[in-house]
């Protein structure tokens, strides 16, 4: 998915950056080595906006584990939506196989506990 420029007004507010311009996960080099750049993004830049993607890229593991433990603060609901829309028969499957393109938060919590063995309530 390419964003076409000016297509998201909020894209615009975003400050892109070397490594966010660079990053394009759907072509070489990165697909022939994406190693190479997640050591250079995690000592240069461990968070930068994609416009590629329209997401903050955090890089770090410790602040990854900081940001799923603070879901008030990092909300990932624009993430349950695909980088390109699933096709009609892969929406059917999933919806037979009663996967639902946006999960509930019990489904959220049940899916966080099964990761890391913590207990949340509702």
């Amino acid at each position: 998915m390419r964003l076409e420029p000016g297509s998201n007004p909020r894209a615009a507010q975003c400050p892109v950056t070397g490594i966010g311009r660079e990053f394009d996960p759907f072509v070489d080099p990165y697909l022939s080595d994406p190693y190479a750049f997640w050591i250079r993004a995690r000592a240069a830049e461990p968070v930068f906006y994609s416009p590629e993607l329209n997401y903050w890229v955090v890089t770090r593991y410790e602040d990854i584990k900081a940001v799923f433990s603070d879901p008030k603060t990092f909300s990932a609901s624009n993430a349950q939506t695909p980088i390109t829309p699933l096709a009609p028969q892969v929406l059917e499957m999933l919806q037979t196989g009663g996967f639902n393109a946006k999960p509930s938060i019990r489904k959220t919590l049940e899916l966080r506990r099964w990761f890391n063995g913590r207990s949340y309530s509702e």
